[in-house]
């Protein structure tokens, strides 16, 4: 019982200084700007040594993974029930984008430097779902409209979700080398095309 007590007041500890050198850094994104702070700067302006630092946030890209994910934690469970609770996947998938876009848009300066830290992660499908709401709401969704007539069943849920996880990455992208538009429009294209596909039909 003892080491069990000892191994959760560790973990708490643990989280209460990532959370404390979370907030510290982002003060200083948002004074100085993502580019100009520096681990050292952020180390210097929490008061620790920089190994501490290192073992909770071994890189800056770090913070930004971080904050997401604190981020996405905390409004999860009210968008997958919303999400699931619309009529079909079409709708389900424009709520989710809605919401998602608008995010992006107020966090557009950390997007670009989040996601090259996330691709060289090789992340597998399977720790990609678990960190990312979007892949698994997908599955979800897909899976249910595949159930109701919405989608073909030739080819798994998994796989349609993997599709589309490619081609949400490469609208931000896109998005992230031209922001003269809002992100909202080309999703909405996106899943035009991933509903519908490139096939004319008379």
């Amino acid at each position: 019982m003892t080491t069990e007590n000892n191994h959760s007041r560790r973990t708490r500890k643990l989280q209460k200084t990532s959370e404390q050198l979370s907030q510290c850094a982002w003060q200083l994104f948002e004074s100085k700007g993502y580019e100009a702070t520096t681990m050292e700067i952020i180390a210097e302006a929490a008061d620790v040594a920089r190994g501490t630092l290192y073992r909770h946030f071994p890189v800056k890209e770090a913070f930004i993974a971080y904050r997401f994910k604190q981020d996405q934690l905390v409004h999860q469970e009210a968008v997958i029930t919303a999400a699931m609770a619309c009529k079909d996947a079409w709708s389900g998938f424009t709520l989710v984008l809605s919401l998602e876009a608008s995010y992006a848009e107020r966090m557009h300066e950390y997007l670009g430097p989040f996601l090259v830290y996330r691709l060289a992660g090789q992340q597998t499908t399977e720790q990609i779902g678990e960190d990312d709401i979007f892949f698994a709401l997908s599955l979800s969704l897909i899976a249910r409209g595949q159930r109701n007539g919405e989608f073909n069943t030739k080819t798994d849920a998994l796989r349609l979700a993997e599709y589309l996880a490619f081609l949400r990455l490469a609208t931000l992208m896109r998005w992230l080398g031209d922001k003269t538009q809002p992100l909202l429009p080309l999703y909405e294209e996106m899943l035009q095309f991933f509903m519908h596909g490139a096939v004319f039909k008379n």
